[in-house]
């Protein structure tokens, strides 16, 4: 019980410091459940932008990752890092975010996110997705640490795969 007092003290602790600015969202938190009142923040701001029925996302999203134990989320968790710095790599590199050589890793990428919204991850959805990642602030926040200016270009990357796809 002890243990588990001090995680959520932890983790109360990086969402304080985050929702102050202290810090960006790290790969590590990406899944783990904020403050009640920020995870409704990011409901609320789901909902407006794609109706009610984002709370059913979320709700079925929710049932995979609790149904995780701990060496699969840290497995789920690692091979998103390697999805990721794989796309780093190719933004440092310069490569084109319309270019087909991208396919590979962002089919990876597109069935990760399926993996945890817990059903298939459609074109269109995707694309929605990537609307997130440059729109929302803690997205743009995470994934500019990793290299600046990379939010944009995922989103560039994730549209026109999406749109190629259809």
């Amino acid at each position: 019980r002890l243990q588990q007092d001090q995680e959520l003290i932890r983790v109360i602790d990086d969402t304080l410091m985050r929702i102050g600015g202290g810090s960006t969202m790290d790969d590590n938190r990406l899944y783990n459940w904020q403050s009640p009142e920020k995870q409704a923040e990011y409901e609320a701001w789901l909902a407006e932008r794609y109706g009610p029925q984002a709370h059913d996302w979320i709700a079925h999203s929710r049932k995979r990752f609790d149904a995780l134990d701990d060496a699969e989320r840290q497995a789920t968790m690692d091979r998103l890092k390697v999805i990721e710095g794989d796309l780093t790599d190719a933004f440092r590199r310069g490569v084109s975010a319309d270019s087909p050589a991208l396919k590979p890793v962002l089919d990876r990428h597109r069935e990760w996110v399926g993996y945890m919204w817990n059903q298939d991850c459609p074109p269109g959805a995707y694309g929605n997705l990537a609307d997130m990642y440059r729109d929302h602030p803690d997205f743009v926040a995470r994934f500019d640490s990793m290299a600046p200016g990379f939010a944009s270009w995922l989103s560039e990357a994730m549209k026109a795969y999406a749109g190629s796809l259809t």
